[in-house]
């Protein structure tokens, strides 16, 4: 017994020896591995007539074509992280919707990114079109309806997914991002203390999210086909109509002098945003591989069909 208890303990410590070794091994090899900066990796997918187009691993252009990248990821990692997800599936897919959700959600949120009151800020190109040429006040409100508007897209995009229970925990994780960040800007950027005052806006926030939501499908069900520059039927003129009409209640507040230009270039912009998405693979989304394009190019080539979406 006690030469049986020795070899083990001797085979033990063998076995402890080599996993040392060989996780020392990959350790230093990862170490080694040169992963490029994100502004290198940018640098070349960019392309300057894409209005939506993917970061990670492949460029996709409005047109649907594609340039490969190869990968950066160490290939012992991206073997190990597909091996779980194979193993365990449902309890990975909700990690990586929060956090590639939460990714997406933080690319609709800077579109209209602004400081809080007394805060100064140099607003990047696109929050000035909202702010500036949309003659949006910089209140909250303002930011909030901006950024739904962009995440509406991305819903709609989440419906594609075959997988049902897929697409609930995207949604529900996108969606949670949302309203985490709300109270948040509520308590640092407007000093809102009370939990029961903030949660009262919450809910009013909530409300309007739904009502939001089913305005604009409304439009997108009644749009038959997707926008083309030369030629537009009757049903897509009416689900154009609906559309603008819950974006001017939306964004627009409702207000009876706005301007119907600026309500049309949305409205484009919002139709291209939609069909960038849709030729986008399940893949791309799921990576938050989506950084939406220059409000002002896109309503530039939506009006003059120079990019025409088909």
């Amino acid at each position: 017994m006690q030469l049986m208890a020795s070899a083990m303990a001797a085979a033990s410590r063998r076995a402890s020896k080599a996993l040392r070794t060989t996780t020392a091994t990959v350790l230093t090899r990862t170490k080694q591995l040169q992963v490029p900066a994100g502004a290198e990796l940018l640098r070349g997918l960019h392309t300057s007539n894409t209005p939506l187009r993917a970061t990670h691993p492949t460029s996709v252009d409005v047109q649907g074509a594609a340039t490969g990248v190869g990968t950066h990821t160490p290939a012992i990692i991206e073997k190990l992280a597909r091996k779980i997800r194979e193993i365990a599936p449902e309890q990975t897919e909700t990690y990586r919707a929060y956090s590639r959700g939460k990714e997406l959600y933080q690319e609709c949120a800077k579109q209209a990114a602004y400081m809080g009151p007394g805060q100064k800020m140099k607003m990047s190109d696109r929050a000035k079109f909202w702010y500036v040429d949309c003659q949006r006040p910089h209140t909250f409100n303002s930011w909030a309806q901006v950024t739904m508007l962009h995440m509406w897209t991305l819903l709609v995009r989440f419906r594609a997914y075959p997988d049902k229970k897929k697409h609930d925990v995207w949604q529900q994780n996108f969606v949670d991002h949302f309203f985490y960040d709300a109270e948040e800007k509520m308590m640092k950027d407007y000093l809102i203390k009370s939990n029961p005052l903030r949660s009262k806006y919450l809910k009013d926030l909530f409300v309007v999210w739904r009502g939001l939501v089913a305005a604009y499908d409304e439009g997108l069900a009644r749009h038959r086909h997707p926008l083309c520059a030369d030629k537009i039927s009757s049903g897509e003129a009416e689900g154009d109509a609906v559309l603008a009409a819950a974006i001017w209640r939306n964004v627009f507040d409702a207000r009876p002098d706005t301007d119907l230009a600026m309500l049309t270039a949305v409205t484009i912009y919002t139709r291209r945003i939609l069909s960038g998405l849709d030729k986008l693979p399940d893949e791309i989304i799921m990576e938050a591989g989506v950084v939406f394009g220059d409000p002002r190019r896109e309503i530039e080539w939506g009006l003059e069909g120079s990019q025409p979406v088909n």
